[in-house]
């Protein structure tokens, strides 16, 4: 597995992470963009307010109110999860020997890559369930 798939997987965690602080200090987050004079002073305020980089920072100020909800924050949290496995999975040490160590690192990558669509699939399917029709 090489560096940079290691480094994509490590700074998707650091976005999650910020999003979910985000969510859980919501209050401070809106009085630090809202009192902003515009969104790059916000995204600056943000990543003092939360010590975080300016692409955390953004994401924060992307995010979309339906992330308040408590699916929502269920899901974030099951994808940081996911992340952080598969974070750990590409820095691992693997087995000696270039076929051992390709063999064991694709089936580790595989493994993270069904799980993380599994629960991207299962979050996606909650929050787009259609309400049940009406009793007749």
């Amino acid at each position: 597995m090489d560096d940079q798939q290691r480094e994509k997987a490590e700074h998707r965690l650091r976005i999650l992470k910020a999003v979910s602080a985000a969510v859980e200090r919501r209050n401070e987050v809106l009085d630090a963009v809202a009192q902003s004079a515009d969104t790059d002073e916000a995204r600056g305020r943000l990543a003092v307010l939360m010590n975080i980089d300016e692409d955390a920072a953004e994401a924060v100020i992307s995010m979309q109110f339906r992330r308040l909800s408590q699916r929502e924050r269920t899901s974030l949290a099951m994808e940081i999860q996911e992340t952080r496995r598969c974070a750990l999975v590409l820095t691992a040490a693997t087995p000696v020997g270039n076929w051992q160590r390709d063999v064991f690192e694709a089936t580790r990558v595989s493994e993270c890559v069904l799980n993380l669509c599994a629960s991207r699939c299962a979050a996606m399917a909650r929050s787009s369930s259609m309400p049940s029709p009406a009793r007749q």
